[in-house]
């Protein structure tokens, strides 16, 4: 006997929403689980970043921090870098960083050792990075000597650079005023400060002063260990020198522009140099005028200029045999 066949018909309404329904749900399982997968692994990602950064800080380290305006803290700050990832090697965290980025409140109490080089702009001011900073630290030394807080940087290890000017009243005046905060909150000073002058030979002075830093850290090797086998900063200059013949496009990095910014200079021409100072007076102040009236940019009060000189061939020339092959 044949089984008998029913003719297929029409879903009922019920049937058809409910598997919509359920091809929803799915889609919507299947969309959102890999969302979730990556979510969760930028988390882990993040984890293991912090733990790394934590491991970091379990060897001996050093955070050079820079104050700069014209940028010569700052060069200042990645040439002592370098000196200092020469002498200890791979064993020693060495750290250059902007000021403006440094979290202080999280990260000051836990340094072993923290190096500051601090540039004085104006009227004995911070730099624009060194700003916020500079606010904080001040307002910290407040509340320790008013008794609101206890000195909390008793571990910390520092030393001080700073750069500055002797013509101008209050020289060296945030590298002076961050020395004594840094002593007031606890720390101490791994070295005397630094007094660069601007006026004289600053690079001398930084020399100088490194000279007392290096064997101040020698005498101290509980901060960042013995040295590397093999260091020092006797090492070979790490460029090439090329002269390029007169006219080339690559032997002249400064365009002609209007000068509104550091990529588009305006070739001024110096109209008068005027020396303030007698002889008698053992130092030197320039006045000089600057014939700007073929550009475009305009001057105000408080802007700044940065000067480049055009050598001659002779002195290139002079100069690339100086520099060696």
């Amino acid at each position: 006997m044949e089984p008998a066949t029913v003719a297929p018909g029409p879903l009922s309404p019920g049937i058809a929403v409910a598997s919509l329904v359920l091809l929803v749900i799915t889609l919507l399982l299947l969309y959102l689980k890999p969302k979730s997968s990556i979510k969760s692994a930028k988390v882990e990602l993040v984890r293991r970043a912090s733990t790394a950064a934590e491991e970091d800080l379990s060897k001996p380290s050093v955070r050079i921090l820079y104050g700069t305006q014209t940028g010569t803290a700052e060069r200042f700050s990645k040439q002592l870098g370098n000196e200092l990832r020469r002498k200890y090697g791979d064993g020693t965290l060495v750290e250059v960083v902007d000021i403006e980025n440094y979290k202080a409140e999280r990260r000051l109490p836990k340094e072993r050792l923290v190096l500051f080089l601090m540039a004085t702009y104006g009227d004995g001011e911070p730099t624009d990075n060194a700003a916020d900073f500079y606010s904080w630290v001040c307002n910290e030394v407040e509340d320790v000597e008013n008794g609101v807080k206890e000195r909390y940087l008793e571990g910390v290890h520092y030393g001080v650079f700073g750069l500055g000017n002797k013509q101008y009243e209050h020289f060296n005046a945030v590298g002076k005023k961050m020395h004594t905060s840094m002593e007031a909150l606890g720390a101490t000073p791994v070295c005397g400060r630094g007094d660069g002058d601007d006026d004289d030979s600053i690079d001398d002075d930084f020399e100088k002063w490194c000279t007392e830093l290096f064997a101040a850290l020698d005498a101290q090797p509980e901060l960042l260990g013995a040295a590397a086998v093999g260091g020092g900063s006797d090492t070979a200059a790490a460029y090439r020198v090329e002269l390029l013949p007169a006219g080339s496009k690559a032997a002249s990095p400064f365009p002609h522009g209007n000068g509104s910014s550091a990529h588009d200079p305006y070739w001024a021409v110096i109209s008068e140099v005027r020396e303030l100072h007698t002889a008698a007076s053992g130092r030197s102040c320039v006045h000089v005028e600057i014939d700007i009236s073929g550009n475009r940019c305009g001057r105000t009060c408080e802007d700044a200029t940065a000067a480049a000189a055009a050598a001659g061939v002779a002195l290139a020339a002079a100069a690339a045999a100086a520099a060696g092959p």
